[in-house]
């Protein structure tokens, strides 16, 4: 086209144009331009009505007329796209099956601890304190037949919570296992003879009124000043001795259950 100015390109979407440049074979009389477009995407596109000014010698005037749109088609370079299409596609699908495969192990993981398997522990004499300790052994399946069946009583719901303090993490801090184990006793001692205040002096004051015989009182009182000093005191607990609490712990509300159905008898 034969113009006074360089026409000057609209806005192409999404088409970046540089120009116009002046060739290097433009003369005094005649002047050349280049453009170039940069498609930043595939398809066909479509380029608007150029404008330009243009000398109309039939009328010795200047005149403006515009072009038709202009469509261009994009497309890729058959060489490096489709070799870069068909290396990466099947390296992501494997990645997207990999994500999948470890999410859905880590949830069946979860799910499997979560719903059945303990660490089941079975008793043996300790020789200091004459009473039983736990000792962990492996990995066993809950038998969940007897509690479904068992009716919920204060003292089912204190063995739960005694299996739970076995099982748990944080009974690892002497601190919170100590308030924990006091708490389910004190818990037991609300469900079962009416306590009235959680403190060492009301339980054994509802327990001697409940006929409850001194060596059981004995041991309870002896087991709540333990959790009390290890509430307060910064001394660590071992396994073994949380362990040994534990037992003894369950083996004071199996003697006040069997003292108990013994009065109802």
């Amino acid at each position: 086209m034969k113009t006074v100015t360089a026409p000057k390109l609209p806005p192409i979407p999404g088409v970046i144009v540089n120009g116009p440049n002046l060739t290097e074979d433009s003369t005094s009389t005649s002047l050349a331009y280049t453009y170039t477009l940069i498609p930043s995407q595939r398809g066909v596109l479509r380029i608007p009505a150029i404008e330009y000014t243009y000398f109309d010698p039939s009328r010795a005037v200047y005149a403006t007329t515009q072009t038709a749109p202009i469509p261009v088609s994009v497309r890729p370079n058959p060489n490096e796209t489709a070799e870069e299409e068909t290396g990466s596609s099947p390296w992501l699908l494997w990645l997207i099956l990999l994500a999948i495969l470890i999410v859905a192990l880590g949830i069946g993981g979860y799910l499997w601890y979560r719903v059945g398997f303990v660490i089941p522990t079975r008793r043996k004499p300790n020789a200091e304190t004459g009473t039983d300790t736990l000792e962990r052994g492996g990995l066993r399946k809950r038998n969940t037949q007897g509690t479904e069946t068992e009716p919920i009583t204060p003292a089912s719901q204190a063995r739960e919570a005694l299996e739970g303090l076995t099982h748990s993490d944080t009974t690892e801090n002497a601190t919170t296992f100590a308030n924990a184990l006091a708490q389910t006793l004190y818990q037991y001692l609300e469900g079962t003879l009416a306590l009235s205040q959680r403190n060492i002096d009301t339980a054994r004051e509802v327990c001697t009124h409940a006929g409850i015989s001194e060596p059981v009182l004995d041991g309870l009182i002896d087991l709540l000043t333990k959790c009390d000093y290890h509430r307060f005191a910064p001394v660590p607990l071992s396994t073994d001795e949380r362990d040994a609490l534990i037992a003894r712990a369950e083996a004071v509300i199996n003697d006040i259950e069997n003292l108990q159905n013994a009065h109802d008898a």
